[in-house]
């Protein structure tokens, strides 16, 4: 059997059963249902590996688990010092600890650490198939949706990941859950002190304050709002005072992205950079929101619009829930997002695929009535724009449906290639561990770290450049080689394709800047280049003031 009519048949038999099966035992099976395909994908990487350092922060958080399991502190360990992680909230990597302390080996504890994440899962989309009964769509609606939100592309990936992104949804939805009664301050008390928690996973839980509050007071309820900002702000309180005390002083742009992120907000300077970059942003997420509907990675332009136009539909139908506190969560988060100073990805509105599916849905569902009395009608016209929107909604849906089983039937040959990949850095890990201890600017230097035990730092540049179209200041930037004040100069390179946050033409421009500035590689394996910085021809790093 085909992965494609394995995908099908399991989505048919899912709709079946809504039909048949008392509702509690119901839910049980489309969740389990729901399910299977973030567990396929888990366990084609059967070491965990794959999902490993795949984004700059999951090893740092990492890094912190392990800190926090082995020394009973919040430190950044890979940074010469092992300063305190004042930058990441500390619920998630007391969640990963976990794997440290099950199997305090490295990199054996990265399948523990996996399944811990993935762990969570059954009970997300059990929030969420809640979420979608109470908005009154019928069993066979939320057995689809909650299908096409388990198959979702950034899900699947996120899944057995050691992001966050999980465990933030699944409190998100207990709040949401303990706000549903509005009239009751106890529960108002517990959402407060949920979205607390939610808080301390992600800093992206700070929208919840603004955003549920405002329904509260929305609604007249005073006092609940009152008692849902109680519950809230003492983990508010105290992780800001916490990380405002133990964050370095005298901070410089190399060591800014680790600890915080007012340092990289005045980066951007002048007014009309921040509402260029506000604009941008704004305009680039619902980009975003379609690409956690939408598997799509290429380049060209019609299939990047037509997903653009995915998320601008499910946000549209999205605001016709009306005020809630879910949706005013989004507004907050959207709002926050559009004023990061980081163009934003398809990761950071991940909080809110449960909303754009079911907007997505209703959107679709009101076209189809739409363009389906304007067939009925008499007139040509009528006809030919009903047909015409017919058959478009027909079309988007048949894309949405292969890219999903594209993407589901690429996983085996990703997660080997993945697999290789992994080999090749192990065997270079392997031949640091044997060198002299170095100071390391890594591309990856959280797992560097891990590996090794030698200290690491890598390079996140201004970004400026970014919302004025020009990379080549970012490229010169990584080129020079800064290295952080108040830290010894690094005497290593490790250097990968990716990395530095340069897309690999970029990177491509810098190697050709590096190899006629430093001397011969120390080891070269092709992808993977380590350097010397104080074997140089020139000037190989410079301090940034």
């Amino acid at each position: 059997m085909s992965l494609s009519t394995l995908y099908l048949s399991t989505f048919n038999r899912t709709i079946l059963l809504s039909m048949t099966v008392p509702r509690k035992l119901w839910v049980v099976v489309v969740v389990l249902f729901a399910c299977l395909p973030s567990l396929w994908v888990v366990c084609w990487d059967w070491n965990g590996a794959s999902f490993a350092s795949h984004y700059d922060d999951d090893m740092v958080y990492y890094v912190s688990a392990k800190s926090l399991a082995e020394k009973g502190s919040y430190r950044l360990l890979h940074l010469p010092g092992e300063p305190p992680s004042t930058k990441f909230p500390p619920l998630w990597p007391a969640w990963l600890s976990l794997a440290w302390r099950i199997e305090p080996r490295f990199p054996e504890n990265l399948v523990v650490a996996k399944w811990l994440s993935w762990l969570l899962v059954p009970f997300y989309l059990g929030g969420i198939c809640w979420w979608f009964l109470n908005l009154a769509l019928r069993r066979w609606e939320t057995a689809m949706l909650l299908v096409f939100v388990g198959s979702a592309p950034l899900f699947l990936h996120l899944a057995g990941s050691f992001m966050s992104e999980i465990l933030f949804g699944l409190l998100l939805f207990a709040v949401v859950a303990l706000s549903r009664d509005p009239s009751c301050e106890k529960r108002a008390l517990a959402a407060g002190f949920t979205s607390g928690l939610c808080f301390l996973t992600r800093t992206a839980g700070l929208a919840l304050l603004p955003g549920v509050a405002a329904w509260y007071w929305w609604l007249g309820q005073r006092r609940q709002a009152a008692a849902f900002l109680a519950g809230m702000a003492p983990a508010i309180l105290g992780w800001t005072l916490w990380s405002s005390n133990h964050r370095p002083a005298d901070l410089d742009v190399s060591l800014a992205y680790y600890f915080g992120y007012n340092d990289s907000l005045q980066t951007v300077g002048t007014l009309a950079e921040r509402v260029q970059m506000v604009g941008q942003n704004a305009a680039a997420l619902p980009l975003q929101v379609g690409r956690n509907l939408i598997f799509y990675a290429g380049s060209e332009v019609l299939p990047t619009y037509l997903v653009h136009l995915v998320g601008l539909v499910a946000l549209v139908g999205a605001a016709q829930l009306g005020f809630t506190a879910y949706t005013g969560f989004a507004v907050c988060l959207l709002a926050m997002l559009s004023c990061w100073t980081y163009p934003p990805m398809e990761r950071l509105v991940f909080p809110l695929l449960p909303l754009a599916a079911v907007g997505f849905y209703r959107s679709l569902k009101k076209g189809c009535e739409v363009f389906l009395t304007a067939v009925r009608k008499a007139e040509f016209l009528a006809k030919a724009i009903g047909a015409s929107g017919l058959l478009a909604i027909a079309g988007v849906l048949v894309f949405a449906l292969h890219s999903q089983i594209e993407l589901l039937s690429s996983y085996p040959e990703l997660m080997q290639q993945a697999q290789i990949w992994r080999k090749k850095k192990e065997e270079v890990y392997q031949w640091i561990q044997g060198q002299p201890a170095a100071f390391w600017i890594a591309t990856t230097d959280g797992e560097l770290y891990l590996y090794t035990g030698q200290k690491a730092v890598s390079f996140h540049p201004p970004t400026t450049g970014f919302y004025r179209g020009d990379l080549q200041a970012a490229r010169e930037w990584v080129a020079s080689l800064p290295f952080p004040r108040g830290m010894p100069p690094p005497t290593r390179l490790f250097w990968t394709p990716g990395g530095f946050e340069l897309d690999p033409e970029d990177m491509r421009w810098v190697r050709k800047r590096l190899d006629e500035k430093l001397a011969p590689p120390l080891l070269d394996c092709g992808e993977i280049v380590v350097f010397g910085l104080d074997r140089v021809r020139g000037s190989a790093a410079r301090d940034v003031r």
